[in-house]
């Protein structure tokens, strides 16, 4: 539980840096690359969760088995 919330707090401090390098009345900041981090560590965690069977994890996640292999294969 204490490497989930760190891991957290990690990616909020990351998404706060992003967030603070544009120019909040000028720039339009593209965090568009943040969001593919985030599910792969969801579905991650939830493989272990399920040690590894990768129908459980889709079904705990409400997603197609197909998407968390197209993720597993990303790494």
């Amino acid at each position: 539980m204490a490497r989930i919330a760190l891991e957290n707090e990690v990616l909020r401090r990351y998404f706060r840096l992003q967030l603070a390098a544009y120019d909040y009345h000028s720039e339009t900041p593209d965090l568009s690359h943040i969001l593919p981090v985030v599910k792969r560590m969801i579905i991650k965690e939830t493989l272990i969760y399920t040690l590894g069977n990768k129908t459980k994890a889709a079904k705990l996640l409400g997603i197609n088995r197909h998407t968390i292999a197209k993720y597993c294969n990303l790494e």
